[in-house]
């Protein structure tokens, strides 16, 4: 997964049944405390969410 652009947190795995791929949901820059979304990390104004599609190896 040396691919992902930052450093953040997964939020989710998936396989998608139709296909066997990997589903990845990746999100960065909302500070978390105790579970509590609490603002953004410098540089960020927004949470930024990006969804990663591993193919499945044979």
């Amino acid at each position: 997964m040396s691919d992902f652009k930052r450093a953040g947190e997964i939020e989710g795995l998936a396989i998608d049944p139709t296909n066997s791929d990997l589903l990845v949901l990746a999100n960065r820059g909302t500070r978390v405390d105790r579970g509590m979304p609490i603002g953004f990390y410098e540089g960020y104004t927004k949470e930024i969410h990006e969804l990663y599609i591993y193919k499945k190896v044979k």
